[in-house]
């Protein structure tokens, strides 16, 4: 399912779906946000006192939890995305991240750049903080430089003077 944007004098406008698509998501959402924080708590849990290893799991176990309330839904599935990339190319003496094989980073990988391409759905935080927001406008008297006051079309082709 396409998700609909237009746009308007604010820029591109993404609506946010609902319904099976908003259900879709908060579970690919929950699914890899729960399983990313895991397997990096698991990596900042096993290392002793280092904390120069556990600051790029934590942040990841940050992400994470992020993403499974979809706060922040992007840059979060961005950091996912990345993280997953450096398990699959980073040699495996030198990882900090934890050790995948090569068919659960891809499909880490996949998954989170679905989720940065198709938004965080209509339930999560970012639907409520920077979702659809009806704005009224009040109508008000306007006048020209002049100080004539304009008046507003009645639909009427010919004018009375």
């Amino acid at each position: 399912m396409a998700v609909a944007r237009h746009s308007s004098r604010s820029g591109r406008v993404l609506n946010y779906p609902g319904h099976r698509a908003g259900l879709g998501l908060l579970l690919l959402r929950g699914t890899l946000g729960i399983t990313v924080a895991v397997q990096a708590w698991l990596v900042v849990a096993s290392t002793q006192a280092d904390v120069l290893r556990a600051v790029l799991p934590a942040a990841w176990v940050v992400s994470g939890i992020a993403l499974t309330v979809g706060l922040f839904t992007p840059v979060c599935s961005t950091l996912v995305g990345v993280g997953y990339a450096l398990v699959m190319l980073i040699p495996a003496g030198a990882a900090v991240l934890p050790r995948l094989d090569g068919a659960a980073a891809v499909v880490g990988v996949a998954a989170a750049a679905a989720l940065g391409l198709l938004g965080p759905g209509t339930y999560s935080i970012d639907a409520y903080l920077f979702g659809r927001h009806e704005i009224f406008i009040p109508a008000k008297d306007r006048s020209d430089s002049t100080g004539e006051k304009h008046v507003p079309c009645t639909g009427d082709s010919r004018e009375e003077r």
